[in-house]
């Protein structure tokens, strides 16, 4: 197969040409489509049907009753990005909160949407290549259904698209004060979903990209360090406030039972031997009141520990040895069952929620909308479809590396890869693989495919804004 052709004008003056022209027919009726689709979901009726939904609207409450930093909780498993932004929203709205994060989370998806078409518009030079996008975000009602429960996916999906859109430009006309507003973006996410931290990561390598082009060690290093320094900034303090409360300078207190739940669990776990002696005999032996718990299972082990005098920090370390204890033991067994994880990372599809799980929330927060059509306006989505799901990461990895091979768009195709694979080997790393974890990634892959398709399409006779 011979070589997709090469976009025909530098991207900066594809930009600009694409830049003075109208959307055109096809992306407005797309995006009253996608307007159309979030309405009919949102007024699907908002559903609960996680735990962790629970435990984030209590966490809000928290917040809005004046508890900024959750010493009550005294939580350290959870980042207070999200529950901050639930409990601003109770504060201000009561009752009414619940309604208004659907909504405002619905709204986010339509941001990153346009982000996307944006994004790739820019990146491929063609109105054609923006169609495509916008075609391939229309035909899921995956991100839309997450957007109607109360779960971090759609504002951690949002940042991640936005902050990458930004980081895009990079390898052009960056400047600082655009490097700094990424920094400080990057940090808010973290703080909303802790698995965002491969954002400071991408934002230390952009300043490094851009760095080259500039004159000044003062410059260089203002680009460089300026904007991790920022992020940091946003989360320090937070790993302050689980020093005192844990004695631990940590993001979270939780790498003990992701790591427990990775290699101690079947099949996609590893199944490691828990070991008898060492920490892991002091953890048995801890819990040897409670003979019928599942030792594979990290919550039932938590549980007997904390119920054994530990608090939420101490029992998480001591989770954590044990399982560093049983990977040194078994180091070849461990990484091929965690390679084998990065690739259940790409091919888990999306499921319904059980109907055992669904979470109740306090009485006069339910959303005053019926919910009996939901699963009947949802029943199709190509996420929960096996071949889509294969299909669809071989695709985006082969439109990817095309990126990567042009040098006009080797910054994104880069940024792209470095972002998908460090969110694969954290996510294979710390816990079995779902859907949730995947999903934030789409919107990008959906920007490399659709940029990849349109210079496939693409012939001489093209105009960048045609169509």
């Amino acid at each position: 197969m011979s070589s997709p052709p090469s976009i025909p004008r530098s991207a900066r003056e594809a930009t600009a040409h694409a830049e003075g022209a109208g959307p055109g027919v096809g992306l407005v009726v797309l995006s009253v489509l996608d307007a159309a689709k979030l309405a009919l979901v949102l007024l699907s009726g908002l559903g609960q049907p996680w735990p962790d939904s629970v435990g984030y609207w209590s966490l809000g409450r928290d917040v809005a009753a004046g508890d900024l930093a959750l010493w009550g909780a005294a939580v350290g498993y959870r980042t207070p990005g999200y529950p901050w932004f639930l409990g601003g929203l109770q504060w201000a709205l009561g009752d009414r909160a619940l309604l208004a994060t659907a909504i405002f989370q619905q709204g986010c998806v339509w941001l990153t949407h346009l982000i996307v078409v944006l994004w790739t518009w820019r990146l491929s030079g063609s109105r054609r290549g923006a169609q495509i996008a916008y075609a391939l975000c229309v035909c899921s009602t995956a991100r839309p259904l997450y957007a109607n429960w109360i779960l971090t996916e759609t504002l951690a999906t949002f940042i991640l698209v936005g902050v990458s859109f930004l980081l895009s430009s990079t390898g052009s006309a960056a400047r600082l004060r655009s490097m700094l507003l990424v920094g400080l973006l990057a940090g808010i996410g973290v703080l909303i979903r802790p698995s965002l931290i491969v954002l400071p990561i991408a934002v230390l390598a952009a300043g490094v990209w851009q760095a080259r082009s500039l004159s000044g060690s003062r410059s260089r290093a203002a680009t460089i360090i300026g904007p991790v320094l920022l992020a940091l900034l946003i989360v320090v303090p937070w790993a302050g406030r689980n020093k005192v409360l844990f004695g631990r300078w940590a993001l979270v207190t939780f790498a003990g039972r992701e790591l427990w739940t990775a290699n101690f669990s079947p099949w996609p776990g590893a199944g490691l031997a828990i070991p008898e002696d060492g920490p892991g005999g002091e953890l048995r032996d801890r819990i040897a009141a409670e003979p019928a718990i599942d030792l594979r299972h990290n919550w039932s082990v938590a549980k007997a520990l904390a119920a054994s005098g530990l608090n939420d920090a101490e029992l998480d370390r001591l989770m954590e040895r044990t399982t560093w204890q049983a990977i040194l033991r078994q180091p070849n067994r461990a990484a091929f069952y965690g390679a084998a994880r990065c690739l259940t990372f790409w091919y888990c599809r999306e499921f319904a929620p059980p109907t055992n799980e669904i979470g109740r929330f306090p009485s006069g927060t339910t959303m005053p909308i019926p919910s009996s059509t939901r699963e009947t306006v949802l029943a199709w989505t190509p996420e929960r479809r096996q071949w889509f799901v294969v299909a669809a990461g071989a695709i985006s990895g082969l439109c990817v590396l095309l990126l990567i091979r042009d040098p006009a768009t080797r910054w994104n195709g880069l940024l792209l890869a470095g972002l998908c694979g460090g969110t694969t080997l954290l996510t294979a790393g710390l816990e079995i693989p779902t859907y949730r974890y995947r999903l934030p990634l789409e919107p990008l892959l959906i920007v490399a495919v659709a940029t990849a398709a349109s210079r496939f399409l693409h012939t001489p006779t093209d105009e960048p804004a045609g169509g």
